[in-house]
């Protein structure tokens, strides 16, 4: 872990570097990383979003989501319906924790 202070904006940024038998992983985050424990949840947190990107990625492509364009109150209700269930995929990744200010979820 390595504390890094950027003068220009006048904030403090942690570097942590993970080294196993596949290689090197850097991770930059704000949140306050002061011991191993720290470090690792950092480490889980990435991970965690990670897998997210990749599911909505993959659902974004599976079902052309960025093609809809609400143009009746059915496509309307279509999109609340796949929203609803790509929450349901959020859930479940999260082992049942449901995170109310999307925000906060992984970083400080």
């Amino acid at each position: 872990m390595v504390k890094i202070f950027d003068p220009n904006s006048k904030r403090k940024y942690y570097l942590v570097v993970i080294k196993n038998n596949k290689g090197q992983r850097i991770f930059l985050t704000n949140k306050k990383v002061g011991n191993a424990k720290e470090a690792i949840e950092v480490i889980k947190a990435y991970s965690y979003r990670w897998l997210i990107e990749e599911t909505y990625k993959y659902l974004k492509q599976e079902y052309n989501l960025e093609k809809i364009h609400l143009r009746s109150e059915v496509e309307r209700l279509n999109n609340y319906y796949m929203y609803a269930c790509l929450e349901v995929v959020e859930y479940i990744l999260h082992n049942g924790k449901f995170s109310r200010n999307r925000n906060q979820r992984y970083c400080k």
